[in-house]
C-alpha cells in the first residue's frame, strides 16, 4: 500500500479518503527479526505486532498469530 501525505488534510483541503486503511509496523518474526523503525537503533522484536485494518463500516485489530 502507498501512503498521502497529511499536509492537504492539515491544511483544510477537501481530500477524499482511502477505502482501506492498514496500519503496522514492519512484518517481523519476534525472536528472529530486529527492527530500526523511529530512530535507527536496530531492537529485538520480543512480540508479535499489532495490526490494524480499517474500512468506513469496520476496523480490525489483529495482534497475535
Amino acid at each position: 500500500m502507498k501512503g498521502r501525505s497529511l499536509v492537504p488534510l492539515a491544511r483544510g483541503a477537501d481530500v477524499p479518503g482511502a477505502d482501506v486503511v492498514l496500519t503496522s509496523l514492519p512484518l517481523a518474526t519476534p525472536g528472529v527479526d530486529r527492527l530500526a523503525v523511529v530512530d535507527d537503533v536496530y531492537r529485538d522484536i520480543e512480540e508479535w505486532q499489532p495490526i490494524t485494518v480499517r474500512t468506513s463500516e469496520w476496523t480490525m485489530l489483529f495482534a497475535a498469530w
